[in-house]
């Protein structure tokens, strides 16, 4: 059913701040940061292999890290999940 785990979606309330953690504590690149509607988004990779990108975002609540998985076909995927409940 699942592909690759692709993203990561990970809170970042002070983007400046995660940015900076990521890349300079952690060792990671910043490969991009753009702001839309209102909100900031940044896209970090921490790894030779880069996937699961990370991506840090100040509009995600604190415990709202999402998995983000690229799937075949999604419908599909939607139809098997719910079947599992």
């Amino acid at each position: 059913m699942f592909k690759s785990l692709d993203f990561l979606y990970v809170p970042a309330p002070d983007i400046e701040s995660s940015i900076q953690y990521y890349t300079q504590v952690l060792g990671g690149e910043l490969l991009w940061k753009i702001h839309a509607y209102g909100v900031w988004v940044a896209c970090v990779t921490l790894s030779k292999a880069e996937k699961p990108y990370i991506l840090l975002a100040d509009h995600i609540h604190k415990n709202d890290v999402m998995l983000i998985y690229q799937v075949e076909n999604l419908e599909n995927a939607i139809a098997q999940l719910k079947s599992k409940g």
